[in-house]
């Protein structure tokens, strides 16, 4: 029914079609640094420092339970931060990677992880000190930080 050429055409523009549109896909372009933050921005050490700066609104015996619910939702963080990332145009984590905006996600996901699971342990809303005690847990990982902001746009 089909000629020949008629046939090795349509499946040679199939063939094409189909890697071409595959290549043409955006996709994640996120460095190490970037991943290592996701999943090792909160140690135990560093939120009982951070928690202990406000001992009188956060009580001791209440650290390691905050603790263990930081930990039970960092297992999320990577999937929150691509989800924020997707409502932006262009999408900053994929090529190129854009390390202030995507920085700039993972921050607010981080704090609202911590800010969540301090708040489920605690009865007091304070101001201020909730920003304090994130504001610590930053300077723990600010080299960390600072290498990711250096990744340069690829």
């Amino acid at each position: 029914m089909f000629s020949k050429n008629f046939k090795i055409f349509l499946l040679s523009f199939c063939f094409f079609g189909f890697f071409s549109s595959a290549s043409l896909k955006a996709y994640e372009d996120i460095p190490a640094c970037f991943k290592d933050l996701e999943r090792n921005f909160f140690t135990r050490k560093d939120v009982f420092q951070a928690l202990d700066m406000y001992p009188l609104m956060v009580y001791t015996s209440t650290w390691d339970a905050i603790y263990q619910e930081i930990k039970y939702q960092s297992a999320s963080i990577p999937d929150r931060v691509r989800a924020e990332a997707k409502l932006l145009n262009p999408n900053p984590l994929q090529h190129p990677f854009d390390p202030k905006k995507s920085l700039d996600i993972l921050k607010v996901v981080l704090f609202t992880t911590f800010k969540e699971a301090v708040l489920k342990y605690t009865v007091e809303r304070f101001d201020g000190a909730m920003e304090t005690m994130f504001d610590y847990l930053l300077e723990q990982n600010e080299y960390q930080w600072q290498l990711c902001l250096r990744s340069k746009k690829r």
